[in-house]
């Protein structure tokens, strides 16, 4: 149990700083400076204000200076990651390799990127991806052709007929996966993305609808690698 709680913390702590990343990267600003401040009066937040989750509760999302409040997301990444953490790590000690937990970590920053700027951030993947590809021929890995074949046409497909609907970057993602999972993992991935990605298309739709915020003209712009590293998750923790 104490193992447990120690990884959450530490995962909470890490969670702050991988959303300070996918929030300023995308930007081309510097992850050191500024330190952490309030985005409405500028003010640097103290030390007391920047423990993980319990800061934010105690503040009620808003700044201690001038009562203006803040994004929830900084919690929620938090909370993601202590749990990712505490769901994923203890894996990595029966296990032979880092190889799963660092790809799903990498996915994690990514999905964080997604939610925040709607990009498939390049200072994150390009770097990730070759360290995996490297990683995986290191290891052995055999080359799942089929897939990549696979994951080729769906790209096609998706491309002409529903352009503009589907991110590239997306796409791109699932291609650099594909060698690393066969043809049923690679199914399964895109079942559990899809009905992720619906089921909160839903439940936003119904809510909003119900407040009169979603208007009939709309579209909603939905980050799917959120989706898409849930699926992965779920793949390589259950061991499908």
């Amino acid at each position: 149990m104490l193992e447990k709680i120690l990884l959450f913390i530490i995962g909470c702590i890490l969670g702050s700083f991988f959303w300070l990343v996918a929030e300023r990267w995308p930007q081309g600003l510097s992850i050191l400076r500024p330190a952490s401040h309030c985005s409405s009066c500028q003010t640097p937040l103290r030390k007391r204000d920047l423990i993980p989750l319990l800061s934010a509760l105690q503040l009620k999302f808003r700044c201690r200076d001038c009562r203006h409040p803040f994004s929830k997301m900084s919690f929620f990444a938090e909370l993601a990651s202590g749990c990712f953490f505490v769901f994923t790590f203890p894996q990595v000690l029966t296990s032979v390799t880092l190889l799963p937990f660092v790809w799903l970590l990498t996915a994690f920053m990514l999905a964080l990127a997604d939610i925040r700027h709607y990009i498939l951030e390049p200072k994150i993947f390009y770097p990730a991806s070759l360290m995996l590809w490297l990683w995986h021929f290191h290891q052995g890995a055999a080359v799942q052709w089929l897939t990549v074949l696979y994951c080729i046409g769906i790209s096609g497909f998706l491309l002409i007929f529903l352009r503009g609907r589907f991110g590239f970057g997306d796409l791109l993602l699932l291609l650099s996966w594909s060698p690393w999972l066969n043809l049923q993992q690679f199914c399964l991935l895109l079942i559990f993305a899809s009905s992720l990605g619906l089921a909160t298309f839903g439940i936003y739709y119904v809510t909003q609808r119900k407040h009169h915020r979603f208007p009939r003209s709309q579209e909603l712009p939905l980050p799917f690698i959120p989706f898409l590293a849930s699926g992965l998750w779920l793949i390589l923790r259950l061991g499908l």
